[in-house]
């Protein structure tokens, strides 16, 4: 019969196999690397996107057709906002 002990005993080894890998390279993904970010050069004022014509290429639509299985997608796009909404879409 399998106590308690054994079981907990265990966990811990199952843990530590999949904890160790990220201990050892720092918490950080081994793909990751800052200088691979590609980010716009400036800033964009806040995009206002009023009816479905308005989801073209000048709002930052680069791709997608509205779906749930093929949504919109606004990038390359750096929106620095404090006081004010960054993305509206309004009817």
């Amino acid at each position: 019969m399998v106590t308690n002990r054994v079981i907990a005993i265990i966990s811990l080894a199952v843990m530590a196999l999949f904890l160790l890998p990220s201990v050892l390279n720092g918490f950080e993904s081994p793909d990751h690397d800052d200088n691979d970010l590609i980010l716009p050069s400036s800033t964009d004022d806040t995009i206002l996107i009023e009816g479905d014509s308005a989801f073209n290429a000048s709002n930052g639509i680069s791709s997608g057709s509205g779906t749930a299985s093929n949504p919109f997608v606004i990038e390359n796009k750096t929106i620095e906002v404090t006081d004010t909404v960054g993305i509206m879409v309004v009817n």
